[in-house]
Order: C-alpha cells, then sequence, then structure tokens
C-alpha cells in the first residue's frame, strides 16, 4: 500500500501544513480545455471498469471557471473514473493531493491515487482512501498526504463516483492539485566520476586509483602506460585480442532529483578496438542490478584524441551507477582503446541529436535569390530533418510519377530557404492528359510534413529532429538555411483515362514576393491492382479518441482501409454484461464499449480479412471468480462466453474474429502458463482459430503453443529472436512446414517509431514476398500517452503512426504509415503481375509465354539482390543513418540517409514498381 500521512478531518488550509509544497503536477487540472469540444477534458479519460459509466464536462454550478466534471454510475454494474497518469521527476517521494467534489442524493465522491515503476504499467501500490464529498450538494475540499514506493516513476490520479444505496448516483469534480512535497534537487556536482584523468595511481600494480578492471569477454588486459595521454602524464587503457573485450569501471554516486545524467570522456582507438561507455544502476548496498544505458558512445577514434559523450535517464531510485568504460573488439581483429578526463555530470534533458549535411552549401541563381528559396525533388523515402542541404541532383530533378487506377501515390516538394520564410503556400492545379482527360484537384491531399524530436527506438536515448507526421495544410514557415517539405497525396480515380498527365504545383509567398511553378509529370497505368486476397496488413489499436467527433472508431477504421489494411488488431475488453443468473452464465450485448462496438465500425468500414482480438482482462477476471484458472469452472464459463460471442457475431454479419488470448508471452513465464490455458480452451471451440506474438522468441515454448495456434506473428521477420536470420532457402523450408500445417505466418513491429518510411514500405512489400509470409501487424496506430507531440514525457516515447489533434497541432498521419500504404502497394504490384504471369503461362500464345518467363526472370532477379543479413533479431528499429559521427562538442551526431541496409538504394523501390507495372502492362495486351 502507499503510505497515507493521516490529516485531521482531511481538510485543511494550506497555512496550516509544514511543507511548501511545488508546483501542480496535473494537466487542466480546472478541466477548462477540451481542444475537439466532444465534451471531454483535455488529459483526462475516462476509463470503464465495469458496465458503461457515464462521464462529462458540465458546466452545472462549477466550483471556479466555466466547467467542472461529471461522473455518473446509472447502476451497480456501472463503475468507472476519470483518470490522468503524471510523469515524475526522479526523488518525487511525497505528494499533497487536494479535491474538491460535490455529490447527488446519498452519492459518495472519492480520490484514489496508484503508483507504477518506472518504464512501465507495473504497478506497485495504491490507495483509495480519500472520500471528498457524500450525499453534499455544495461543494467539499478535501486534502491528502501520501508517499509512493521506492521506483515509482508515475502516478495515476482516479476521481470516482461511488454509487449510493440506490444503486447510482453521480458527482461533480474540479479543481484537482497534487503537488510534491520536500523535493529540492541536489546542486550539480562538477563531475561525480573520482580520479578523472587517471592520474593518481595504486602503488602496487600501477592500476588507476578508483578504478577497477574486468574482462567480459575473449582475451582483454588493461595497460599501464600510455605514450600519448591527453592530458597530464597518464591515460588507462586496454587492449584486446580478436573478438575479445573488457572494462574499466568504478562506482559513482547518483545526485537526488535530475532527470538525465551526460557521461563523456576523451578516446582514442589503435587497430580494430572500439570505445564504448555505459552507464548502470544498482542498488545503494550494490548488490542488485536495476537497470542499464548501454552503448551511450560508441566509436572508432584512430589515430587522435577525441571527445565522445553519452546521455541516460536512470529510473527514479535511490542507487548508485557504474560507470564502464569499455574496450571491444571484432572477430576480424585486435587493437588498443585509451581513455582520459572521464566526467559524468546530471543535466536537464538529452539534447537532440544534431544532423549534419553532407552537401556543399547551395550557389543560389539570381532568381532563387529572388524568390527567398530553392525548391528540390528528394525521394520521400529519404528523411530530411530540418538541417538537411539539398544536392544539385536533386534541385535539377523534375516531379515525375505514376499509379495505377485506385491507387495513391505521394509527391514530395521540398524547400530550402535562403531567407526566413513567413509562409509558403502550395497550390496544386489539375493534371491534364493528351486526350482531353483531367485529375480534379480534390483527388489531391496537400500537407506539410511536420518535425518532432523523436527516438530512432523506444529502447535508444538518441533524439533527432526529424521528419515525422502529415499536417492538413498548405502553407509552412521555414528558418533560412533550413528546408521544408511538402506531402500530396494523388488519389487516382478508379475510372481515370489512363495515359500521361500533366500538372504544376504553385508555391507561392504570403508577404506575396514570389511565385514558383513547378511541373508535375503523372502516368495513370491502363490497370487496377489485384487485391491481397488472404493477406493480413493491420496495426494494433484500442478504443482510443484520436480523432474528433462521436464516430471516431469507425473514422480511424476508414483511414486504416485508406492505407491499405485488411485487419485491425483490436485490443481491448469484450464490454458485454457478464452475470450468472440462476447458475447459468449470461452474456449481454449492451452496445459498450469494447469488442462489440469496435467489430461494428470493423464491419461498416469494410475491412476484407478476419479481425484480430487481443483480449482484455474482463473476461478473465469475470471467470476467475468462479474458479481458478485451471478448474472446470473457469474453463465452462470461458468457452460460454466466447461461444456467445461468436453467436453474437453470425447474427450481427461480423467478419471471423482470430483471438489472441494474451499479449507477448514467451518471455514471461507466469504469463505464459495463463495464455496456455486459454489457448487449450479456445481451440475446444469448433472453429476457432488462435494468434499469439512472439512465436520466434522462445522456441521451447512456442513448440508447445504450437499445436494450438493458427496465426504465428514472428517479432521482426524470418528470424530467430536475438540469435539470426535465416538464410531464405532455410526460411522458406520452415514456411512451407508451417503452411502444410495449415498456419499462417504474420511478421510484428518491424518498426515502432513510425516515421521510418522506408522500414515501412519494405515490410509490407518486399520482405512478405521474399519471405512468402501472409501478413504484417505494427504496434500501434495511435499509442502514446497525454502528450503525444513530445518524446520527453515518457521513458519510452510514444509508438504512434497516426497523431491525435491537440490544441494548435492537428496532427495526422505519420511517415510510416505512408511507407506502409506504399509497401502494400509494392505487394499488390507483385500479386497482380504473379497473377498475369499464371494466366500467360496457361496461354497457347508461345511469344505470351516466353514474356511471362521473362517478367518471372525479373521478379527473381529483384528477391534474390535482397540481403536480411544484417537486419537486427533483438530491435523492432530496422535501418540507420549512413553517417554517423561526432560534433565538436562530442556528442553523436548523424547524416546522409536514414537507410534499411538490404541491398536496395531508395530510387530501387520506384525502379522495381516500374518494372512490375511494365509488365503488368504488356501480358495484359
Amino acid at each position: 500500500m502507499l503510505r497515507v500521512l493521516p490529516l485531521a478531518a482531511m481538510c485543511f488550509s494550506l497555512p496550516c501544513l509544514a511543507d511548501e509544497p511545488g508546483a501542480n503536477l496535473l494537466e487542466n487540472p480546472g478541466f477548462e480545455f477540451d481542444w475537439d469540444e466532444d465534451g471531454l477534458p483535455d488529459d483526462w479519460q475516462m476509463l470503464t471498469q465495469k458496465g458503461k459509466p457515464i462521464g462529462r464536462n458540465s458546466t452545472d454550478r462549477p466550483q471556479s471557471g466555466r466547467v467542472c466534471v461529471f461522473a455518473e454510475t446509472p447502476s451497480t454494474d456501472d463503475v468507472g473514473y476519470w483518470s490522468q497518469i503524471v510523469t515524475l521527476k526522479p526523488g518525487m517521494k511525497r505528494f499533497r493531493l487536494t479535491a474538491s467534489a460535490r455529490a447527488q442524493d446519498d452519492a459518495q465522491a472519492n480520490v484514489s491515487f496508484s503508483a507504477y515503476a518506472h518504464g512501465t504499467s507495473k504497478w506497485l501500490a495504491a490507495d483509495y482512501s480519500l472520500n471528498v464529498a457524500k450525499a453534499s450538494p455544495e461543494w467539499q475540499t478535501r486534502t491528502v498526504e501520501f508517499e509512493v514506493p521506492e521506483g515509482t516513476g508515475s502516478v495515476r490520479i482516479a476521481l470516482w463516483c461511488n454509487y449510493a444505496a440506490k444503486g447510482h448516483g453521480r458527482v461533480w469534480f474540479d479543481e484537482l492539485r497534487l503537488q510534491p512535497l520536500d523535493w529540492k534537487r541536489a546542486a550539480a556536482p562538477a563531475n561525480l566520476a573520482t580520479n578523472s584523468g587517471f592520474e593518481e595511481v595504486v602503488p602496487t600494480g600501477g592500476r588507476p586509483r578508483d578504478w577497477l578492471f574486468s574482462k567480459s569477454g575473449g582475451d582483454a588486459k588493461p595497460l599501464p602506460h600510455c605514450d600519448q595521454p591527453h592530458a597530464g602524464s597518464v591515460s588507462a587503457g586496454i587492449e584486446v585480442e580478436p573478438g575479445g573485450s573488457g572494462l574499466l569501471w568504478q562506482w559513482a554516486p547518483m545526485s537526488k532529483g535530475w532527470p538525465v545524467y551526460r557521461l563523456t570522456a576523451w578516446v582514442r582507438t589503435e587497430g580494430e578496438a572500439r570505445a564504448l561507455g555505459s552507464l548502470s544502476v544498482y542498488t545503494a548496498d550494490k548488490e542488485k542490478w536495476v537497470s542499464a544505458g548501454y552503448e551511450l558512445f560508441d566509436v572508432e577514434a584512430r589515430g587522435k584524441w577525441h571527445r565522445v559523450m553519452g546521455f541516460y535517464e536512470p529510473p527514479p531510485v535511490d542507487g548508485i551507477f557504474k560507470i564502464a568504460l569499455w574496450a571491444k573488439a571484432n572477430e576480424q581483429g585486435g587493437g588498443k582503446v585509451w581513455f582520459d578526463d572521464v566526467e559524468l555530470r546530471p543535466v536537464d534533458s538529452v539534447p537532440p541529436t544534431p544532423y549534419v549535411p553532407s552537401t556543399e552549401p547551395l550557389a543560389a541563381t539570381a532568381d532563387e535569390r529572388a524568390c527567398g528559396f530553392v525548391v528540390f525533388n528528394r525521394n520521400y523515402l529519404n528523411l530530411m530533418p530540418p538541417t538537411y542541404r539539398p544536392s544539385p541532383a536533386e534541385i535539377q530533378q523534375p516531379i515525375a510519377v505514376a499509379a495505377a487506377l485506385g491507387e495513391y501515390e505521394p509527391i514530395s516538394v521540398g524547400v530550402y530557404a535562403l531567407e526566413d520564410i513567413e509562409g509558403l503556400r502550395v497550390s496544386p492545379s489539375e493534371f491534364h492528359s493528351v486526350a482531353g482527360a483531367s485529375i480534379p484537384t480534390d483527388c489531391i491531399d496537400v500537407r506539410v510534413v511536420r518535425y518532432l524530436v523523436k527516438r530512432s527506438h523506444y529502447g535508444l536515448q538518441d533524439r533527432v529532429l526529424v521528419p515525422t507526421y502529415l499536417e492538413q495544410d498548405d502553407t509552412l514557415r521555414v528558418a533560412k538555411d533550413q528546408v521544408g517539405q511538402f506531402w500530396l497525396t494523388v488519389h487516382v480515380p478508379d475510372d481515370a483515362t489512363p495515359g500521361e498527365y500533366r500538372g504544376e504545383l504553385q508555391l507561392t509567398r504570403a508577404d506575396g514576393r514570389a511565385k514558383t511553378r513547378v511541373p508535375v509529370t503523372f502516368r495513370v497505368y491502363p490497370f487496377a491492382l489485384d487485391k491481397p486476397e488472404g493477406m493480413a496488413f493491420g496495426m494494433y489499436d484500442a478504443h482510443q479518441r484520436t480523432v474528433p467527433g462521436p464516430d471516431f472508431l469507425e473514422a480511424k477504421y476508414r483511414d486504416m482501409r485508406a492505407h491499405g489494411m485488411t485487419t485491425v488488431g483490436f485490443c481491448g475488453n469484450l464490454g458485454a454484461v457478464l452475470r450468472v443468473v440462476d447458475g447459468q452464465v449470461e452474456v449481454r450485448f449492451e452496445g459498450k464499449t469494447g469488442l462489440e462496438t469496435a467489430m461494428d465500425a470493423y464491419l461498416r468500414a469494410g475491412f476484407p480479412e478476419p479481425a484480430v482480438w487481443l483480449m482484455g482482462s474482463d473476461v478473465r477476471q469475470f471467470c476467475t471468480q468462479l474458479g481458478p484458472i485451471e478448474s472446470e469452472e473457469f474453463g465452462r464459463t470461458y468457452k460460454t462466453i466466447v461461444q456467445a460471442v461468436l453467436a453474437e457475431g453470425k447474427r450481427r454479419s461480423w467478419p471471423e474474429i482470430i483471438i489472441q488470448p494474451e499479449d507477448e508471452v514467451y518471455a514471461h513465464t507466469k504469463r505464459f502458463e495463463v495464455a496456455f490455458r486459454e489457448l487449450e480452451l479456445l481451440k475446444e471451440i469448433p472453429g476457432v482459430r488462435t494468434e499469439m506474438d512472439g512465436t520466434n522468441v522462445r522456441p521451447q515454448l512456442s513448440d508447445k503453443t504450437y499445436p494450438l495456434t493458427d496465426v504465428l506473428v514472428h517479432c521482426y521477420g524470418p528470424m530467430r529472436y536475438g540469435r539470426r536470420v535465416y538464410p531464405r532457402d532455410e526460411w522458406l523450408d520452415i514456411a512451407k512446414k508451417y503452411h502444410a500445417d495449415g498456419k499462417r505466418i504474420w511478421f510484428y513491429n518491424v518498426d515502432t517509431t513510425g516515421y521510418h518510411v522506408e522500414t515501412m514500405r519494405f515490410a509490407a512489400g518486399l520482405y512478405l514476398i521474399w519471405s512468402n509470409a501472409d501478413g504484417l501487424l505494427s504496434w500501434a496506430y495511435s499509442w502514446g500517452d497525454s502528450k503525444p507531440f513530445d518524446d520527453y514525457s515518457g521513458p519510452r516515447g510514444d509508438t504512434i503512426f497516426f497523431y491525435p489533434p491537440r490544441g494548435k497541432r492537428r496532427g495526422g498521419p505519420a511517415l510510416g504509415l505512408e511507407g506502409l500504404r506504399e509497401g502494400i502497394d509494392d505487394f499488390r504490384y507483385v500479386r497482380t503481375l504473379t497473377n498475369r504471369i499464371e494466366e500467360s503461362q496457361r496461354s497457347q500464345n508461345v511469344d505470351r509465354r516466353a514474356l511471362a518467363r521473362k517478367a518471372r526472370e525479373m521478379l527473381d532477379g529483384w528477391i534474390a539482390r535482397l540481403d536480411l543479413s544484417r537486419l537486427r533479431t533483438n530491435r523492432s528499429m530496422q535501418g540507420d543513418w549512413t553517417v554517423q559521427t561526432v560534433s565538436t562538442e562530442g556528442q553523436t551526431a548523424v547524416g546522409g540517409s536514414f537507410k534499411l541496409d538490404v541491398g536496395l538504394s531508395l530510387d530501387d523501390y520506384n525502379r522495381f514498381r516500374q518494372s512490375c507495372a511494365r509488365y503488368i502492362e504488356t501480358l495484359a495486351e
């Protein structure tokens, strides 16, 4: 339990309290802000525990301002609460919570607080004792102080309506305050590392005082003498043999209240060795490892000294650091690493990783200088941070694109500012063909690329200001010597006349000073793409509001369909009323939030493939009330509920529901046993198909579930998790066996950033073709905290492929979502061509059969080019910056392109598609 500090009568004025509180940690504490005017306050969620509770904004006698909120439980079957999760700063342990409420009739307004472990949703403790108002029509204010356990990273504040004796009630809340007590961070020390320059040496052995040496793998040894120290007379070194690694390390204190630490050092390397730095957190007694930040820097610095730097955000614990300076060598050769002038200091935040342009400053023409900007054409797969500089080839590159009937196709336009530009607007014309046909402007969606500071992976600490999502706007601002980007998506009408179209994009400055016309050539192919029947392209999603309006769930699903998806992985509770009547389990569907409303929206959106249901906890919790999970009563109840869902789906013409009982269990023994029991029960129901993700994580467990699992979802692709990517011939044999056993193979979370556009295009297209897999699922369509535009707001950032509107930000699809659609289209081009090849091979026309053979050779040639051996097997981020260097200050910097290393250039994707289109068109003649 949380430690609650008793306060007499629980109601005080602040002068009576001994501790001076800090600022309010709650967002929108008075409920005054409602960005989409949907009647729900920003930053708060109305969550359902059971039934169908009600919560809305209210203008009925707020305590202050214009608005308060109410919570209502219509019956004893309805329980819910307003919720906000607050991320804590390190060192925050004691808090003061103040709330105002009033209650109708004999209803009761309560406030609870729950503590969660840093960086996770693991529950640590809770207290529900703060009763703010009971049967009180007038506003009551109550205050409580509480203390959270060690390791708490966030707290949930929940506002409850506890139903009255009548079985229903309504309460109102206003003016919440959550304030830290006794929280003061320590003064920033000059350096937490001792003997940081290695000048003090232990007399026996020559080891630097306060530093220890350990071998990690292979052969490694400390070096007592450096011929070229960086400063002073001593630098510490490590020599490693091929494949070896060793480290110098010391213990260092943590500074109270600081969220981030910066580790810097001067390094020099020789041979094939690399220099790395890490910080590990242990309990204060040094007995237990808590967490770590590895590879805070990882460099080769041959020949001369370089300053290097890395940042780490530790969990909020009273612990101790282990500073480790590593030398590692590859299998091809050994080497030496030297270290000097190590510094560990607390800082306020992780600064963005700089992007360093690789091209020379532009030599603009007179016309370009008069306009104040330069227009260029860079492949939309090629990320361009604001500090990117276009190459001469990109400035001269014409815009020419092509698409099939009914296809969506992007056009990217880059702008390099020669001076500050306050407003630059793009206006597309109609596209006209020589035959007199046109593509109207209402088929062209105009957006501006917005930039956010994002991690390259949720488990890493790097942050780069990158193009992230597409906002529906036609005007951008660009600072001098930086770039901006327009993104237009052309939706070719299904009945468009094939041929070549021409149009233009007009760029106009808001000050009216200059206009530029950019010609566009757009070819419409004389065919439509075949549907990807039997393929599952989708994303996990919950019942979260990401767009305004009452039909937000259907709006989300329609956007998914427009992006080519064929399924959804719905994550959530069943939401039906579950009860036992006269000894019989009753399942009543009343249109409440959960699977029922999701499936109705799924049906209306027109998804062609079965849905996936990642079950929430309500079914299992209800069943465990009647018996433990291994009992017959649990099994009988569980199957009865699932059978009721299937019967309801049949009655309402829902598509098939593939059931995933638990999420990612193969790394969690206890949860695995629960999932295994549920899989056994599900397979006892005729016709039920099951899905499990992470089936390549622990073979000894996935072998156990194999007979019970119909859809095998492999993390990241055709690989053994954390071990190796299978060679293609070996993988195809594995896939052949899966298919012979009636299994489907999907891939999962090839990318979880949302903005890696090439990665998502490859994953949905050529990756699936290479592997003969049956689908791709990603986490998640829109899954972030209350600040989705701030990657610093949580310890793991946000996993988002569609950004919700917030305040002045309109939100929109992430670049990775556009990449997914393009990858699905790549797959459809191949599916269409393959179908034409098979038709042609049955033809009596010898020339057509010969052409089909050439088309097959072309496809096989492209697939043979792919080399997947360098894909990561333990991380969902695939790809990296082609230039990785160190800034003059020692901070890691990036440049070049963010590239997937699979044997393709970024331009190869369109070359491949054009080759497919040419053969499709020819074989159809």
